[in-house]
């Protein structure tokens, strides 16, 4: 079935160990694209990231929304600071 239904993915980039795209499942956090990648590298900054979304505006234009996160809270197991992520978030 995984040849006929198209893959959802979210990606991975930056100051990561394995960057690239990993499968996307329902429920996924930032939390879990981090561990998919490898963690983060030594030298990489541990207080912040941006989650790039793409979204359909009011208009039908393809929108580019960006969501600051708090790595450091999420990194301390803030669940309330790991926020879901969306197919083809990067």
């Amino acid at each position: 079935i995984w040849d006929v239904v198209q893959k959802e993915m979210v990606e991975a980039t930056g100051f990561v160990n394995k960057p690239g795209k990993y499968l996307f499942f329902p429920g996924m956090k930032v939390s879990d694209l981090i561990f998919a990648s490898g963690s983060l590298k030594e030298f990489a900054d541990r207080s912040f990231a941006n989650i790039h979304r793409k979204l359909i505006d009011e208009n039908g234009q393809l929108a580019l929304k960006y969501i600051a996160v708090d790595l450091s809270k999420i990194l301390n197991g803030d669940k309330t600071a790991d926020i879901e992520l969306a197919p083809k978030d990067k």
